[in-house]
């Protein structure tokens, strides 16, 4: 996020984001976020340079597991 928002509208981005991160997808489904980086406060942890982490939504208002953190050695390691 830029660091020239309002503390406000930071605010309201991170609730937004936390709440798309918190709704569990259709059965079958998966969700697939895709960024250059996430904000502070988002409670996703140190994600290693090009990794994922995978999240396990609780459904709005609860919260999400972060289930995992996976490098790009991992990923590559899943293709293989």
């Amino acid at each position: 996020m830029d660091g020239n928002l309002a503390s406000s509208d930071r605010q309201r981005i991170l609730n937004n984001f936390k709440s798309v991160l918190e709704m569990v997808p259709a059965e079958g489904r998966n969700k697939v976020i895709v960024a250059h980086s996430f904000p502070e406060g988002i409670g996703l942890g140190q994600i290693p340079y090009m990794g994922t982490v995978i999240v396990k939504p609780k459904g709005e208002g609860n919260g999400y597991d972060v289930v995992s953190q996976l490098s790009l050695a991992d990923l590559s390691a899943l293709c293989s």
